[in-house]
């Protein structure tokens, strides 16, 4: 890997989420967006898909479950969309290459 994710690194932000949950079940409630996401696919597919609102995607094309396929899906799906695709980062572009995707933002966000 050209860009692995330091174990540390991971455990810090890890800790750092976890700091104020009282109940110590923070990886539960990160995930709770999984069964949203399934029941609401077509109310989040449509607003995306006709929005007006200009859209930039920052994607780790090396992300094994929505990596270069789900890319893939934005292209043919939204085609006026901004896809910047980073061939050499995984699920976390913001802590794999923070300075390129700051960048990108800062370049998008801009006014």
């Amino acid at each position: 890997k050209e860009h692995p994710l330091d174990r540390e690194l991971a455990a810090e932000h890890y800790r750092a989420l976890k700091e104020d949950d009282p109940d110590g079940d923070v990886q539960r409630k990160l995930l709770r967006y999984i069964p949203e996401r399934a029941a609401n696919t077509v109310r989040f597919e449509t607003a995306l898909a006709n929005t007006d609102v200009p859209l930039s995607f920052l994607w780790g094309m090396r992300d094994p479950v929505s990596g270069a396929a789900i890319a893939g899906e934005l292209r043919t799906r939204m085609p006026g969309a901004d896809l910047v695709e980073y061939a050499d980062a995984g699920h976390c572009p913001h802590i794999e290459i923070p300075d390129r995707v700051a960048a990108d933002i800062l370049q998008r966000t801009a006014i």
